[in-house]
């Protein structure tokens, strides 16, 4: 979660075309598909201001969404797996422009 500061959300950062996808602001959460998956996002986070970043550990969050209702917990995963979808989908279509 963003404490301060704005955080861009981009791909292709270090082309000469770079893609902004999201602009995260005070409050916002980014980074979430990684703490499900466990995997590096595809996409970077660049701080445009100074910026503080409250952090979860995976595990963490993982061991709370397990001890959480099934119902709420199949569709927080059905949910991040359409996230995911889209997010690749416009990673792709960025890296097409």
């Amino acid at each position: 979660m963003l404490s301060s500061g704005v955080v861009e959300i981009r791909v292709g950062t270090f082309s000469d075309n770079p893609t902004i996808l999201a602009t995260v602001k005070v409050g916002d959460v980014f980074g979430e598909l990684s703490l499900f998956e466990g995997c590096p996002y595809g996409a970077e986070a660049v701080a445009t201001e100074p910026t503080e970043v409250l952090e979860i550990p995976r595990q963490e969050f993982i061991n709370r969404l397990n001890a959480s209702r099934p119902v709420m917990k199949t569709m927080v995963n059905h949910l991040v797996r359409r996230l995911q979808e889209m997010t690749d989908e416009l990673q792709e279509r960025g890296h097409a422009l």
